[in-house]
């Protein structure tokens, strides 16, 4: 049996927003999930809800330094200069 579909109400408590912030990122054309309307109601499917909510997620982007050396000049520095 499908999961059931989820009202903005659910979707608020899901994201931690408002009902209210919600219908104003949809209504400015802001990154919402797709949405099923049935009658004046938009449901969402909590597949797409999960999907939206990954596709969102900020991944961290540090680069790996483990493989980076630093050449170090004949008087020992590391080539850095100080700035103050």
């Amino acid at each position: 049996m499908p999961e059931p579909l989820l009202t903005t109400d659910d979707l608020a408590q899901r994201v931690r927003q408002t009902p209210a912030a919600l219908r104003q990122r949809r209504y400015r054309g802001d990154s919402m999930p797709p949405a099923v309307r049935i009658g004046r109601r938009l449901l969402y499917r909590p597949a797409d809800v999960e999907a939206w909510i990954d596709a969102h997620t900020e991944r961290d982007e540090t680069p790996d330094l483990s493989e980076v050396s630093l050449e170090v000049d004949s008087a020992g520095q590391d080539g850095r200069t100080a700035h103050g």
